[in-house]
């Protein structure tokens, strides 16, 4: 079942992998004042697009959470409070989750600033968000939400446009 919320997701995906692609490597950057630019441009969006998903969290996760709450004997299970609960659980598990992806994700981001430098870091910190957000937008169970926070290890754009400029 794809939810409204599943395809905004995708679209921002889509969306987010296309802007970059134009801004970077079709506009190729000549100048410093154009790569500045050009790191502004792909900030800003990329920025916009964590904020677009991030109030789509909490009822994707209760959508998942109410889709997965019939048992074994296909009974649906009616104690609200119940699943209430779990929906704050398990969204505080994720969120928890992210953190700590995103504690461990900084160095890596850093240590690949050093090693390959700022656009190709770029590529890989934009390409990472862009299948986080995709992943997000497919999930059909909890667990895949989690699993959808894995490639936000290398979700550091802000890192990566200091280095820039």
């Amino acid at each position: 079942m794809t939810t409204i919320f599943q395809i905004e997701l995708s679209q921002n995906a889509r969306h987010l992998v296309n802007f970059f692609i134009v801004t970077t490597m079709v506009l190729h950057p000549s100048t410093i004042l154009d790569e500045v630019a050009a790191t502004y441009v792909n900030i800003i969006f990329y920025a916009i697009s964590y904020q677009l998903q991030l109030p789509v969290e909490p009822f994707l996760v209760r959508s998942l959470i109410h889709t997965h709450s019939i048992d074994t004997k296909n009974n649906i299970r009616n104690d609200f409070d119940d699943e209430s609960q779990r929906t704050n659980q398990t969204y505080g598990r994720l969120t928890s989750l992210f953190s700590l992806i995103q504690t461990v994700g900084s160095p890596i981001v850093g240590t690949l600033l050093d090693w390959i430098g700022p656009r190709k870091t770029s590529i890989l910190v934009y390409g990472a968000s862009a299948l986080g957000y995709w992943m997000l937008s497919h999930a059909t169970s909890p667990g895949m939400l989690y699993w959808s926070k894995v490639p936000m290890l290398l979700q550091h754009a802000f890192l990566v446009g200091q280095a820039t400029v």
